[in-house]
């Protein structure tokens, strides 16, 4: 009897391990967890405009910056640069009016030559028309320029390149650049 009361307080060797049972079903789906922060926007397209209103006119001479935008941009694209502008013309029969505009990277350069960027508004009122001291002029020019990250400044030139006068006067103009990213 005392070796049957021992068996049951010295317990003998431990037996090799059994296997692993079978899983069990799938717990319930747990609740949602909070909302992150808001990423970073998007690269969409960066925007800048300028205006400017001349209610007496402007006189134009040979090469006149009208207006200029500047645009910062983060990585290589396009920026599209538009300009709509009006021009009062004070035109003599007998003498050819011309006048351009243009999109260019200073204020000076109204050339309408094949330069890096060939772009420009250009009409003429014929020497065959009749004397007019203010024909309306208006016209839209678009431009796209290939960039890569910086800042760009864009002009918007007006010139007359034969029969320019006192009366041929700049009245108003807008120009709009949009950067669209590669």
């Amino acid at each position: 009897m005392v070796a049957l009361v021992l068996s049951l307080v010295i317990p003998g060797p431990v037996g090799p391990a059994g296997m692993d049972g079978t899983d069990g079903a799938a717990g319930a789906t747990g609740s949602q967890g909070p909302q992150g922060p808001q990423g970073p926007a998007g690269p969409g397209p960066i925007v800048t405009s300028a205006v400017r209103v001349e209610n007496g006119g402007l006189s134009v001479g040979a090469c006149t910056e009208i207006l200029n935008v500047t645009l910062t941009v983060p990585q290589s694209g396009t920026i599209v640069v538009t300009t709509s502008m009006h021009l009062w013309i004070d035109h003599t029969a007998g003498t050819t009016d011309g006048i351009t505009f243009t999109h260019r990277t200073t204020s000076a350069d109204c050339d309408l030559g094949f330069t890096a960027n060939p772009a420009w508004f250009i009409t003429e009122i014929s020497a065959n028309a009749p004397t007019d001291s203010v024909i309306n002029v208006d016209g839209t020019l678009v431009t796209a320029f290939a960039v890569t990250a910086g800042t760009y400044t864009y002009y918007s030139n007006a010139g007359m390149w034969s029969g320019q006068n006192a009366g041929d006067r700049f009245v108003d103009s807008t120009t709009l650049a949009v950067f669209y990213p590669s």
